[in-house]
């Protein structure tokens, strides 16, 4: 029995949802679950899986898909019973009791030594709630998409300022002093730094230099828009500055998905004047100009190898 419900204006981050569908998979009577944002790509996999796209006719981006494949009725309350408790936080509680903050406000004054917030709200509501954060003078990882350009500009250039990193958004990992964020790997510490415009990058070069007995300093991740033109690089050239001026950071890796060429050049040449050997590698891009400290990869797997 294969059935589609539909949460109206209900955000999830993917990690989130990706946990909250393992989760339902795993209960009894239940072949298979998916609960996702009711994106265009996302309803292609309802359909590409066997479900009926037209029980969900008239969802938007903004509302939450739950569709389950159950053996009966009885697994069919059960399964979504235990979504909706997941969706709503599952009666989880922060360490040591008490209330979970409810707004950026009371997270801040709650916890007031924290110095990164990760913003993962509706995209529509993401900038406003980076730049009060930005304001206290946090760091901040917007996970977000769906982020216009102009606001990602104005955020970077309001953060470079005051030296706080704006990674995203649209950054999907980021491992800052040993802590991983949003679609992280377990890795260990060592001497290897990463910029990287792409996630999947970061994971995939982590993950190949922890099987090579290789940790990470720090993987700073910048958002994929980052080495566009129009944002022009900011946050992979602060990401290099740190990590040339980190006493723990030995070799700097460089990942980008395709670069504007204005931005290449500029952070090639801060790549060139960190003082510490760089591998680079750039999506699509076929790099000649080595030495200076650079060495260009061919694959994140060379990459990690070099």
């Amino acid at each position: 029995m294969k059935k589609i419900l539909i949460e109206r204006a209900t955000y999830l981050d993917s990690v989130s949802l990706m946990r909250i569908s393992k989760k339902a998979a795993e209960a009894e009577g239940v072949r298979s679950a998916m609960v996702a944002m009711a994106t265009d790509t996302n309803m292609l996999l309802l359909e590409e899986a066997g479900f009926d796209p037209g029980a969900a006719a008239g969802a938007t981006p903004g509302d939450l898909i739950i569709a389950v494949d159950v053996e009966d009725e009885a697994s069919l309350e059960g399964a979504v019973a235990l979504i909706r408790r997941e969706i709503q936080g599952g009666g989880a509680r922060p360490e040591g009791g008490g209330c979970a903050p409810k707004t950026l406000d009371a997270a801040i004054r709650a916890h007031s030594d924290i110095d990164l917030v990760l913003i993962s709200v509706p995209g529509r509501f993401a900038a406003g709630e980076a730049r009060h954060a930005l304001e206290a003078g946090k760091h901040v990882m917007i996970f977000s998409d769906n982020v216009p350009v102009e606001d990602e500009v104005g955020l970077k250039a309001l953060g470079r300022v005051d030296g706080l990193f704006v990674m995203g958004p649209d950054c999907g990992t980021a491992i800052i002093n040993g802590v991983g964020l949003g679609f992280a790997n377990a890795v260990p510490r060592g001497e290897v730094g990463i910029v990287s415009a792409s996630g999947t990058g970061a994971q995939e070069v982590s993950s190949v230099l922890a099987r090579l007995g290789v940790g990470v300093s720090q993987v700073i991740g910048t958002g994929g828009r980052d080495v566009s033109r129009a944002v022009g690089g900011v946050t992979t050239a602060m990401g290099l500055e740190a990590l040339a001026a980190d006493e723990a950071t030995r070799v700097i890796v460089l990942i980008s998905k395709v670069p504007d060429e204005g931005v290449r050049g500029e952070v090639l040449g801060l790549a060139r004047r960190s003082g510490k050997p760089c591998v680079v590698w750039f999506a699509g891009v076929e790099e000649t100009q080595a030495g200076a400290g650079l060495v260009f990869a061919d694959t994140l797997a060379d990459t990690a190898r070099r």
